[in-house]
């Protein structure tokens, strides 16, 4: 029963993980969009890094979604998402211990401010690492079940 159930599940992941992609990668899109001209909170250098990827995902997604290629999208939104995972974990754990950055932002915006705080613990970092982990995981996924249908 368990192992039935499991096989539908992926076999849906397998065929609409692009659209679950570009869902994640379009509220991260947005999300920024909105904490910047609604909300007037200004990225710091990081956060432009996390949203080159995040934007640069949407943007394959989308294409890959227009063209329905859903076979080999999940290769490039792969390699997107690693750096942007990497960025988005090193920015949230800057936050929490301000003192081990060694990477230095602008005086004026500096990377390890906190702007926003939904739960006394998810700031804007953890949630773009968050979502960059779970497109992660989306696609590792995608490429172990194309190694086992191969």
């Amino acid at each position: 029963m368990y192992n039935n159930e499991m096989k539908k599940i992926l076999h849906w992941l397998y065929h609409y993980y692009l659209y679950i992609v570009l869902f994640i990668s379009f509220a991260g899109t947005g999300g920024s969009l909105y904490a910047e001209y609604a909300m007037t909170l200004t990225p710091c250098e990081l956060c432009w890094y996390q949203r080159i990827f995040m934007y640069s995902i949407f943007a394959v997604s989308l294409i890959g979604a227009i063209i329905k290629d859903e076979k080999d999208t999940y290769k490039y939104i792969f390699g997107l998402s690693i750096p942007g995972l990497i960025i988005a974990v090193y920015q949230y754990l800057i936050q929490l211990f301000p003192s081990s950055s060694f990477f230095e932002c602008s005086i004026d915006n500096p990377c390890t401010k906190i702007d926003f705080q939904l739960f006394g613990f998810l700031t804007i970092p953890l949630i773009s690492a968050i979502a960059f982990l779970i497109i992660l995981i989306i696609c590792i996924i995608q490429i172990r079940i194309k190694k086992a249908t191969h």
